[in-house]
Parts: structure tokens; sequence; C-alpha cells
């Protein structure tokens, strides 16, 4: 869904490429006969890892995997019709490494009825979309917060009241004081909004790097209650 290569050094590039493919995809596909899936999408932007991912069809020959090369979420709108039919039962797995998952993609989703997601939530709250300033943020990306958000309500929460003292400040630690204020009130609107949208969500599970700093959120969203519990139960486990 993204690009990762205009995100990490180039030399650590093929390592971030084989850490990838012995991730998620070989997760999935390694599931036993009983929980397999009959089909295996793989979306991605990046060139790179689309050709490895189309290397694993020959590791495994008796999976049915389609690999497309592009963005996510145009390409899950063009299946979207697929997704739809009376038979079909599924889990998307976003995953993407930036908050680049569109509202648009996510009602999609929602509206055949069929399909669960697990997201890894990403907020698109740095201090390059803030700028400086909260009141100072670009037309660019108050779209790409729009599109996120599917609303432009997030606006609300990060130019809330409690907030203007610190407008007056612009350096680095206020700007991060800034992002922390609201990580929650916004991932609590993104998961409000979500619950309404697929009618069930886990808790959002925060997911620490090794100095317990929280990168991303991990939420599983569905129609029905039943996958609520068993996601919340894989989570606590996971946490444990």
């Amino acid at each position: 869904m993204t690009i990762r290569s205009l995100l990490y050094p180039q030399d650590n590039y093929a390592k971030e490429q084989e850490e990838y493919i012995q991730g998620s995809p070989i997760c999935a596909l390694k599931l036993d006969l009983e929980k397999s899936f009959d089909q295996y999408y793989f979306f991605d932007m990046d060139k790179i890892r689309t050709d490895k991912l189309n290397a694993l069809k020959k590791d495994y020959p008796d999976k049915s995997i389609i690999v497309r090369n592009g963005d996510s979420n145009q390409l899950i709108l063009e299946h979207i019709d697929q997704f739809k039919k009376p038979s079909t039962r599924g889990i998307v797995f976003l995953d993407p490494y930036g908050p680049h998952i569109k509202w648009k993609t996510l009602e999609a989703l929602a509206s055949t009825k069929k399909m669960e997601v697990i997201i890894n939530l990403q907020l698109p709250i740095s201090n390059r979309m803030i700028n400086n300033k909260f009141n100072d943020i670009s037309e660019n990306n108050r779209k790409h917060l729009n599109d996120f958000f599917g609303t432009e309500e997030w606006e609300e929460i990060i130019f809330k009241p409690s907030n203007q003292q610190l407008l007056r400040y612009n350096s680095h630690d206020v700007q991060e004081e800034k992002i922390k204020q609201n990580l929650e009130p916004l991932t609590n609107f993104y998961v409000k909004r979500l619950k309404h949208l697929f009618g069930y969500t886990t808790k959002p599970l925060p997911i620490k790097n090794n100095n317990r700093v929280t990168i991303y959120f991990l939420i599983w969203a569905g129609g029905n209650p039943i996958g609520t519990k068993i996601a919340e139960g894989v989570f606590k486990e996971k946490t444990k």
C-alpha cells in the first residue's frame, strides 16, 4: 500500500523486503488445510515486494494466489464486486507502512457484509503534517486527513481549546506533546467510526517498539459479535 523504499535507507531495503515476505503472507499461506482460505490476494505498491510475492506461487502450488502491483485502495475497490458474491467470506489484513488506508476503502469492505478487517492503524499525525502550527496545516495534508478519517471532524480534536496554549510554541518537544495529546482521542474517534461502519470492533491494541513507544494500534472490525470475542481472545493471548 505504500512504497517502503521511500521510508527506509537503501542498505536496509533488502532486509526489510525479506522480513516482509516472511511475515503476514507466509503466515497466511502456512495455515493448515482445515483453516486455510480458498484464495489469497496480495496487493502492494512496491514492485520488488510483489515480485517476491509472485515467487511464493512456486512454494505453494496448491494455493490460489493472486498478486497485483499497485495502490491497495484502488485494487480493493476493483475487486469489491467479487467480494460480495453469496458464497464469499474473508478477512482483509490492512498493513500499510503509514496512514494510507482511505476511509472509502473501509466503506466498500463494510458494504459487502462478508469481509472482516484487521488494521494496523498508524494515525497520520506527525511533525511533518503539523508543520509547526496546527493552524497552518496545508491543504494537501488536510485532504489527506479527510480521506483517512472520511470526515472533517478530526479538526475538532486537533484544534480543541486545550491545545491553544501550545500553539504559541514551536519547539520539537512541544510538537511531540501536541501529538501525544491527540493520539488517544483520535484513536478513539477512528474506532468509534469504524464500529459504526462494521458493527463490531475490538479495543485498539497498542503495539510498541523496544523503547515501549506505541508505533501503531491493531484493530479488528466485522459484522459478527462472535468474531469480536475470537479477535479479543487472540489479542489478549498475544499481549501476554
